[in-house]
C-alpha cells in the first residue's frame, strides 16, 4: 500500500479510542474480535502517529483501532470502514465501559492539511451510525499553514 502523502492533500485517520486506568488490552481485543492498531500504557511516553517517542507521558492506558486516509476523497471510505467494523460491537463496547469503571470510549477523526485548506463532510448514513452508537465524536484538525503566495 502506497502511503505517500502529497502536498495540499488532506490526510489523517479515523479511530476508536478506549481510555482508562484499569482497561485490559487483551480482554478488549477478545471481546471485540479486533486487534489494536496500537496501545499506550499509563506512565509511559506517548508515541506519535509517525512512530517517534514524544516527551508527553500517557495519563491513562489507551487502546486504539485506527483506519487511515491519504486524501479527502478517501476520508468517507475510512470513516465508513471504521464505523461498519465497530457498529456491530456497540453493545460489547458499552459493557466494557461498565466493566472497567472510569473508561472513556469515543470516535476520533484527525485531519491534517499541508496548506490550511480543507473540507470534508459526513453523509447522513454515517451520521446515523455515529448517533446510534452514542459515543462522543472528537475532531482534531491540524494545518501546516504553507499557503501559496
Amino acid at each position: 500500500m502506497d502511503t505517500t502523502i502529497t502536498m495540499n492533500e488532506e490526510h489523517g485517520y479515523c479511530c476508536l479510542q478506549i481510555y482508562g486506568d484499569n482497561i485490559c488490552f487483551t480482554e478488549i481485543e477478545k471481546e471485540l474480535g479486533l486487534k489494536a492498531s496500537h496501545t499506550a500504557e499509563k506512565g509511559k511516553h506517548l508515541v506519535s502517529s509517525y512512530g517517534t517517542i514524544t516527551s508527553r507521558i500517557c495519563r491513562d492506558n489507551g487502546w486504539f483501532y485506527v483506519v487511515e486516509f491519504n486524501s479527502r476523497y478517501d476520508f468517507l471510505n475510512s470513516l465508513g470502514s471504521l464505523l461498519l467494523t465497530i457498529y456491530p460491537q456497540k453493545d460489547k463496547l458499552r459493557l466494557l465501559a461498565e466493566k472497567f469503571e472510569g473508561t472513556d470510549i469515543f470516535i476520533s477523526i484527525s485531519v491534517c492539511s499541508d496548506y490550511a485548506q480543507m473540507s470534508f463532510e459526513i453523509n447522513p448514513e454515517l451520521q446515523k451510525l455515529i448517533a446510534e452508537m452514542g459515543f462522543p465524536l472528537h475532531f482534531s484538525i491540524l494545518s501546516f499553514g504553507m499557503v501559496d503566495p
